[in-house]
C-alpha cells in the first residue's frame, strides 16, 4: 500500500522527538513546546496522507484516457472518412 511509508517516516519523526524529550532536561514550558511540535507534525501528515486519499480516488474514478488519435481514428472509421 503506498500510505504504509508514510505512516512510518510519521513514526521516526514522533520516535525521534520523543527521544529527544526523554534525553533532555527540559522545563515545562519546553516540553509543552515539544508537544505541540507533534501535534503540528500530526497535523500536517493527516494533511498530506487526506491530500494523497483524494487524488486516489480521484484517479480511480476517473475514465481511462485515450489519446486524441485514438478518437480521431474511432470518428474517421465510424463515419467512413478513411
Amino acid at each position: 500500500m503506498l500510505w504504509l511509508p508514510y505512516f512510518r517516516l510519521f513514526d521516526r519523526v514522533v520516535a525521534i522527538q520523543n527521544r529527544y524529550v526523554e534525553i533532555s532536561d527540559l522545563d515545562n514550558q519546553n516540553l509543552h513546546a515539544a508537544d505541540v511540535y507533534v501535534e503540528n507534525i500530526r497535523s500536517l501528515h493527516d494533511g498530506c496522507l487526506a491530500t494523497v486519499a483524494e487524488s486516489a480516488r480521484n484517479k480511480q474514478l476517473r475514465r481511462p484516457s485515450v489519446s486524441w488519435t485514438k478518437l480521431l481514428k474511432i470518428y474517421i472509421v465510424g463515419n467512413k472518412l478513411g
